[in-house]
């Protein structure tokens, strides 16, 4: 992991513990995928292939959601990051270009129902001030 900068060094330690050198191996593989996935996201690209190869991820939710507990951590880099999680596991599991569409529109459609859901609940704390979103348009380099 020495390669690494200490404060990812430090994130991957606290989010994997002894499995943090699985991510670093990954990440040391190509600087792209040491990167944040977005400006302000918690997550690096490597963390995106180390859930697909070794956790057994199948989408964009899964990977998100549940493994990086994004949408709760940091709500306001989850759409930014989708696009590049979409186009990592793409590559990762063989997806062409409309099934990574299809990804990711699902996965704002998930969004969108967890929003709707936070809207009707009988705290009013969010109110209609939920956002709803769209899928942001994925551009695949060739």
């Amino acid at each position: 992991m020495g390669e690494l900068p200490p404060e990812l060094q430090r994130l991957l330690t606290a989010r994997y513990g002894t499995r943090a050198e699985i991510v670093a191996r990954i990440a040391a593989e190509c600087a792209e995928l040491a990167q944040p996935l977005a400006p302000g996201s918690p997550a690096i690209g490597a963390e995106v292939i180390h859930a697909v190869r070794n956790e057994f991820a199948r989408s964009i939710a899964d990977f998100i959601v549940r493994r990086t507990a994004m949408t709760w951590r940091a709500p306001l880099a989850v759409l930014s990051s989708a696009p590049q999680v979409a186009r990592l596991m793409a590559q990762e599991l063989g997806w062409d270009a409309e099934r990574e569409q299809r990804e990711l529109h699902s996965f704002v459609d998930h969004l969108n129902r967890l929003r709707h859901y936070a809207r009707i609940q009988p705290d009013g704390l969010l109110g209609e001030n939920v956002p709803t979103y769209s899928p942001p348009l994925v551009e695949r380099g060739n």
